[in-house]
C-alpha cells in the first residue's frame, strides 16, 4: 500500500510539473502562408493574416542556402478579432537578385463590395 501511494504522489507531481510555465511557452516557430509579396529596395513586404496582435517582430527572414527565403512567424497571434490581411515590411538581411520565396502563397480573403483595403 505504501508503495502504491508513493507511485501515485509521484505521478501526480510529474504532471504538475510537466504543466509549468516555463514548458508551455516553448513555441516552435513557423513558415507562415503569405497573401502577398512585394520586394522593394532592400526590403520584403509580405501580407500575413493578423487577428490584431500581429506585429513586425513576430517575423523573421530565414535564408535557406543557396537561393531560398522563407518568412518565419515566431510568435502565435492570439487575439479574437475577425481575422484580416495585415501588410508588413521586413529587411533583407542578404542582397541578391536571383532567389526563392519558400512559404505558401494563398488567395486574398474574400473582400466586400465597397470596402477599401485595409493597410
Amino acid at each position: 500500500m505504501k508503495y502504491a501511494l508513493a507511485l501515485w504522489a509521484l505521478l501526480l507531481s510529474g504532471c504538475f510539473a510537466g504543466g509549468s510555465g516555463a514548458a508551455m511557452k516553448s513555441v516552435q516557430a513557423a513558415d507562415e502562408p503569405l497573401h502577398s509579396v512585394v520586394v522593394k529596395a532592400g526590403q520584403i513586404e509580405v501580407g500575413v493574416i493578423s487577428r490584431g496582435c500581429t506585429r513586425r517582430q513576430d517575423f523573421e527572414v530565414v535564408w535557406k542556402e543557396p537561393n531560398r527565403l522563407t518568412i518565419v512567424r515566431l510568435r502565435p497571434d492570439h487575439c479574437r478579432r475577425m481575422p484580416f490581411v495585415k501588410q508588413l515590411v521586413l529587411a533583407l538581411p542578404k542582397a541578391g537578385h536571383d532567389w526563392v520565396v519558400t512559404n505558401p502563397l494563398v488567395a486574398a480573403p474574400h473582400k466586400r463590395p465597397g470596402k477599401a483595403p485595409t493597410q
